[in-house]
Order: structure tokens, then sequence, then C-alpha cells
């Protein structure tokens, strides 16, 4: 069973046909949560996939109410844009596989076997950008202190006042900060921050 929103689904299910895979798909949140609650549709079910940001039934709160309905069957969550800790809060939640929605046929293959196994996996499409892994550990007293404001959100001004600095330096610190996370800006450096626990 696949419950997305009506362009995610229908791209869902021409993937999964040229798989090779059968699927019901359901576009209306009412219907996929009465599919969900009938015994006799739960017992044909191998497989749900459910998309995280389908109208009406959307989050961690319907990967939760999903999980409570499948028992044990796999639950893969598909998103169009995540981060790890997106992933982790839908593992968490109950989800047994979280994978994007842009994936080929074969790699949607693959990734249906993983979770018919039983396998908890996150898979990150290419616009997931990582961290280094000792970002947090390459990062001056000072761009700590950076980061926090930037975190705070704070502009540029507002953490020069903080630290009696000039506006200036904090760029030059914002501009590294950023470099260093790999990040593309200023907001993408905080949610990298958050994500590593480094602020």
């Amino acid at each position: 069973m696949v419950a997305a929103n009506p362009d995610l689904g229908g791209r869902l299910q021409i993937t999964l046909q040229i798989a090779g895979i059968a699927c019901d798909l359901v576009t209306d949140a009412a219907d996929a949560l009465q599919r969900l609650r009938s015994a006799d549709v739960i017992a044909q079910t191998d497989i749900a996939l459910l998309d995280y940001d389908m109208a009406g039934l959307a989050g961690t709160r319907a990967i939760q109410q999903a999980r409570a309905q499948l028992g044990e069957r796999p639950l893969g969550v598909v998103y169009g844009l995540a981060a790890p800790a997106m992933a982790q809060r839908a593992l968490s939640a109950g989800a047994t596989g979280v994978l994007p929605d842009d994936l080929d046929p074969a790699a949607l293959a693959a990734a249906l076997a993983l979770l018919a196994d039983g396998t908890r996996f996150a898979i990150f499409g290419s616009a997931v950008h990582f961290a280094p892994f000792d970002a947090g550990a390459t990062l001056t007293d000072r761009e700590l202190q950076v980061l926090h404001g930037v975190c705070d959100g704070l502009q540029n001004k507002e953490i020069a006042h903080r630290f009696s600095i000039s506006e200036v330096t904090v760029k030059m610190h914002v501009r590294a900060v950023i470099s260093k996370l790999g990040a593309r800006n200023r907001t993408h450096a905080a949610m990298i921050a958050r994500d590593l626990g480094i602020v």
C-alpha cells in the first residue's frame, strides 16, 4: 500500500510498475486511515509506504498511527527533502525505513527488499549535505560564539554588539563557519550545528 499526495503517489506508482511491483495507491488521507484500520487490508499489505508530507496524514504523528495499525509489518516513509534529524525522528516514531522520493526503479526495489527483510535504514538523496565528522572540533572559540548567535537568530550587527567585535569580523567568522560545516548558507549552518549537537 502506498499512501501519498497525488503527485508523489503517481510517481511512486510508475516507478514501482517499472520495477515490476504491484501497489495499491491511496491519495486521500481519510481513505488511507480507513484502510489502515481495516484488518482485511492490513492482512493483504506486505509493505506500506507513507508520504511524510501527505496532507492530513503527515509527520511523526502519522507514522505513529500507521505503526499502531500495521503491527510488525514494514513501514517505509518517503520524503522529498529531509535532513538526518528528520530521518531519526521518523525512525524513532516507528518507521522501518526512510527513503527519498526520487529513487530510480532499481534502487526503490532494493529499498523495498530491505523493508521486506525488516532492516531499519535511511537513504538520503543527493540534495542532503553532510558536514565533516569532526566539523565541530575545527571551530575556534570565537566561531562557536558567532555560531551560537546565528542559531539564536541574531543578525551580524547584533552578534557584533553581543561580543564587542566589528560586524566585518562577524561576517568573516560566519563565512568560516559555513565553510567548515560544509553548509550552503548561515541558516543551513545553524541546522547542521543543531543536528550535530554543536550548539
